[in-house]
């Protein structure tokens, strides 16, 4: 006699109602790790985004040179300050034009005289030769990326040149063994003064 024996209605039941049991979890930690993946990389995104307009806030003059006079757009702005209070939705470049692929972030500026010697503090009033850079960036989900950088008033780019200064810009070497017999070798410095 051959007997078959096959899952009756009530086993059934009971392995659906454990897979059901066992998989609301297993949705839940998915759902959430990609929520925090999703996140991470807006974070990494806005985080990008901040130091780019940080990077060209930073080439800015404390103050304008003699002589310059300060652009009425970002385009021909040349001094940190004028950079306070920037807006932008979406972000764009230097010259106005959106930036491809920003849709729906938002960026914003905000620079703060601070004291030298605690530049986390509260903003001064009176210039003491340093300002803080705050940019902040927001996805379009909410998530929120801030960079702060410090600027002091004799940055690189605020120094000025005397007109003429001559700069080595190669170094060599001869050894003479007397006779014909010489060695030579040279070599240009890898950190050039511009």
């Amino acid at each position: 006699m051959n007997h078959r024996r096959a899952f009756t209605l009530v086993e059934s039941i009971v392995s659906i109602a454990v897979v059901g049991l066992l998989l609301a979890p297993a949705v839940q930690t998915i759902s959430a790790v990609a929520h925090t993946r999703g996140a991470s990389t807006a974070r990494r995104q806005g985080a990008a985004l901040a130091k780019e307009l940080l990077t060209e806030i930073m080439q800015c003059n404390y103050v304008a040179p003699a002589g310059i006079t300060d652009g009425t757009t970002r385009l021909t702005w040349v001094v940190i300050g004028d950079f306070n209070g920037l807006s932008e939705n979406p972000p764009t470049a230097r010259d106005g034009t959106a930036l491809t692929g920003w849709t729906g972030w938002r960026r914003s500026v905000l620079v703060e005289r601070v004291d030298p010697a605690s530049p986390g503090g509260a903003a001064v009033v009176t210039d003491l030769g340093m300002n803080r850079i705050t940019v902040t960036v927001a996805s379009p989900a909410g998530a929120v990326s801030k960079l702060v950088g410090l600027r002091a008033a004799q940055g690189s780019t605020d120094r000025q040149s005397p007109a003429q200064i001559t700069f080595p810009s190669w170094i060599d070497i001869t050894l003479d063994g007397g006779g014909t017999a010489k060695a030579m070798s040279g070599v240009n410095f890898v950190n050039q003064v511009p």
